[in-house]
Formats: structure tokens, sequence, C-alpha cells
């Protein structure tokens, strides 16, 4: 959805451009620390730019924030894993 309102969908490519790249290891508590950090941003810009005082937590929900505007969240995208589910093991000489 984000993507056909002209700039919003450089967020999400960047988004999931980061997170391809730091996959591996333990992401889960980073990619927590990104989307509440990206969800805070975005309401404070939508604040500023309709001018409201407070901090917009029920105007800009995540809800709002998540479905309507099409942020991208990271602790619930599928993690790439190019091996799939099975572990790497090395070849028996």
């Amino acid at each position: 959805m984000a993507e056909r309102r002209g700039d919003g969908g450089r967020i999400n490519r960047k988004l999931v451009g980061w997170a391809n790249y730091f996959c591996f290891g333990p992401v889960g508590p980073s990619y927590r620390t990104i989307d509440i950090y990206t969800s805070h941003r975005l309401r404070r810009w939508l604040c500023k730019k309709h001018k409201v005082r407070n901090t917009g937590n029920v105007r800009f929900s995540y809800g709002y924030l998540y479905e309507k505007l099409g942020l991208i969240e990271l602790t619930r995208r599928p993690r790439h894993r190019p091996w799939g589910d099975r572990l790497m093991s090395c070849p028996r000489a």
C-alpha cells in the first residue's frame, strides 16, 4: 500500500534491505527495537504534518501505521534462510 504513496515505499525498502542484510543470528530483539523506533518516528512526523498536539497514539495507532499506511513490521516478516529449515552440516570426509 505504501508503495503507491510517493516516497512512502522508500522506508519499507530500506527496512527490508536492512533486515535482509542482518538476518542471521538472534535478530528478534533488534527487529523489535527497529519496529518501535520506526513507528515512533513515523507517528511523530504525522503529528507534525497534521498539527496534532498530543503524541498521536489514538489518531495514528499501530493498526493505522501497519495496516492502512503499509509500514513493514520486521518482527512479523518471515525469516529468509537460504538453506531452509535444515541445519547446515559439514560433509563427511
